[in-house]
């Protein structure tokens, strides 16, 4: 994306200075005429990708996560804004920072969204394998352990266990999850101007500050948003593509894959609205996937017939491990698998190289 806008830039400069020549000019010869053709049909073609990609270039520049200036506001009060998320490491284990071996086989997953997404399951989960949990607040590794560092709630969580999933099934032999969810949040919450988005550059510049970079992004929201009168789920869409670009950005080309949620308390009473925002932003060519249907879990599998009991909780992490395992199966990135990893070994198509 940051090419694209600089080439769209570049070729409108000179398209300006054909324009100001004399087309009667002996020296615009046929061949450059030609080409300003190729130009015009060029830029045409870019501004009708960046439309299609729900971007608007007018207000959006791009730049590596090194561009994210981190400032004394980006407190754990600031970030919170009194949600109660989790932060204090006291008691935990303490993981290293560096990826050792191919940097494939470690999958760094960010997940967004509401109270589902974050701790306010039951069943306190610690993690088997490999499984580590990136703190926002503190830019540091802990072995994962529910409930999870930078996520708002003190019980049960689903990453955990997806990553443990992930590593027993060989598709990864480590994975480093960073959860920023907040419980009771909307989508507009999350997106530009949202009290929550500055949250999104936190993370990105705090991963990359410890030498990592998300691999896979999702998205797990929708029950908050009323949806009364957004016909088609434009408005829900409009903010949700908002989200993305906050990452995108930054640089971060990571998948998106953005559940169907909506169930809290009973069926949504305009869950077809939201659920049509969430399919509609789906857009494989900007890297924006289908991720899981949480919908499908019924009020049996939570405690509170909104929030996930311990079944439950394992039920949304075997919906997302066969979105991510299907996602690498589709990208044909087939390696030699590990000695007693006991599956085949897919590398993600992310930022791993």
């Amino acid at each position: 994306m940051a090419l694209a806008y600089k080439l769209r830039r570049a070729l409108r400069r000179y398209n300006i200075f054909l324009e100001a020549e004399e087309l009667n000019s002996a020296h615009l010869n046929s061949q450059i005429l030609h080409i300003r053709e190729q130009i015009q049909q060029l830029t045409k073609a870019l501004n009708d990708a960046m439309k299609l990609f729900g971007l608007d270039l007018s207000r959006v520049e791009y730049g590596p996560p090194s561009d994210i200036i981190l400032g004394p506001t980006d407190t754990y009060e600031r970030l919170d804004w009194n949600w109660g998320s989790i932060h204090d490491p006291t008691g935990r284990r303490e993981s290293s920072l560096v990826i050792e071996g191919d940097r494939r086989r470690t999958a760094v997953i960010v997940i967004v969204g509401q109270s589902n997404a974050a701790n306010h399951g039951t069943g306190r989960y610690v993690a088997k394998h490999r499984v580590d949990n990136f703190n926002i607040y503190d830019g540091k590794c802990y072995h994962a352990a529910d409930p999870l560092l930078g996520a708002s709630g003190d019980g049960g969580n689903f990453a955990a266990r997806l990553g443990d999933k992930l590593i027993e099934v060989g598709l990864f032999d480590r994975v480093i999850l960073a959860p920023i969810a907040m419980g009771g949040t909307t989508v507009e919450q999350w997106a530009e101007e949202g009290m929550f988005n500055r949250r999104i550059p936190v993370v990105i510049r705090r991963l990359y500050d410890a030498g990592l970079s998300a691999d896979f992004i999702l998205w797990q929201q929708g029950e908050g948003n009323q949806g009364v009168g957004d016909i088609g789920g434009r408005q829900y869409r409009k903010n949700l593509l908002e989200v993305i670009r906050t990452f995108r950005r930054y640089g971060v080309t990571a998948p998106f894959f953005v559940s169907l949620t909506t169930t809290c308390g009973g069926p949504h009473p305009n869950a077809e609205n939201i659920r049509a925002g969430q399919k509609s932003a789906v857009d494989r060519m900007a890297a924006i996937y289908q991720g899981a249907d949480t919908d499908t879990i019924g009020l049996e599998h939570r405690w509170d017939t909104c929030h996930f009991n311990e079944v439950g909780l394992d039920m949304v992490a075997s919906l997302w491990l066969d979105v991510i395992a299907t996602y690498c199966r589709s990208a044909h990135q087939v390696v030699v698998p590990s000695p007693g990893s006991g599956g085949i070994e897919l590398a993600v198509g992310g930022q791993n190289g």
